[in-house]
């Protein structure tokens, strides 16, 4: 067994005994190929969920650098990226072309990327406005964007310490593409598309999540696009 399956294997064994995990719109996500993941971040529990549920055989994500100095965190990160070549590690507030190149790298060879566009954990849950990059990441790859949220994970350890098991869920919608950027208004565009791929995820949290975007004008537009997918109430 690799170190992949292996590192999968106690994770599963961990959500099973002590959470209740559901996964929505389980066929959204690509089993093979190419494409970025954006998800949001609430909690040191979501990156295990994620791999305990998805069954793409290449799965790596950004992390930030911080955590290279770990020991433990770094080992940990690199077996669950093993396959995938390892994870992407990315300096936070910086232009880290280093970072970029081994995104595109990674999914040129078919890997499936997370990333979490905030860049850091949410402290209240709640969507928080993105960092810059991931629009110009997808349109320079030319991979489908898989959109995920994760909903009850900020309140899992608390539910642990009460001796209750937290219920996970996973929530994924349609992949799509993102347009070819012009050089004209070249920065309004990726703000827009940026802007899209979290208002993806707004309409797809409930509405006590939604944050910065619970009030958008277009958040309607999304919401509606979450219901033809069946996946709003």
């Amino acid at each position: 067994m690799n170190s992949t399956k292996a590192l999968k294997s106690v994770f599963e064994l961990l959500y099973s005994t002590f959470t209740t995990r559901t996964i929505v719109g389980e066929h959204n996500l690509p089993t093979s190929g190419s494409c970025i993941l954006v998800v949001n971040h609430m909690s040191f529990a979501d990156a295990p969920l994620l791999l305990t549920l998805i069954k793409h055989p290449k799965l790596s994500g950004f992390v930030a650098h911080k955590y290279h100095k770990s020991i433990f965190f770094r080992l940990i990160l690199n077996w669950a990226g093993a396959e995938a070549g390892g994870v992407v590690w990315v300096k936070r507030g910086t232009a880290d072309r280093s970072a970029l190149t081994a995104a595109i790298k990674a999914l040129r060879s078919g890997v499936m990327l997370g990333i979490a566009p905030e860049g850091t954990r949410s402290k209240t849950g709640e969507l928080q406005k993105p960092r810059a990059g991931i629009a110009f990441l997808a349109t320079k790859a030319n991979v489908p964007i898989v959109p995920a949220v994760i909903i009850g994970t900020d309140k899992t350890f608390d539910a642990l310490k009460r001796l209750r098991r937290p219920h996970l869920i996973l929530k994924v919608g349609p992949p799509f593409r993102l347009e070819a950027i012009p050089r004209q208004d070249r920065n309004a565009k990726l703000q827009k598309q940026t802007e899209d791929i979290m208002l993806r995820l707004a309409a797809l949290l409930p509405e006590r999540y939604r944050g910065v975007y619970t009030d958008h004008p277009r958040l309607k537009h999304f919401i509606e696009w979450a219901q033809q997918a069946e996946l709003r109430d």
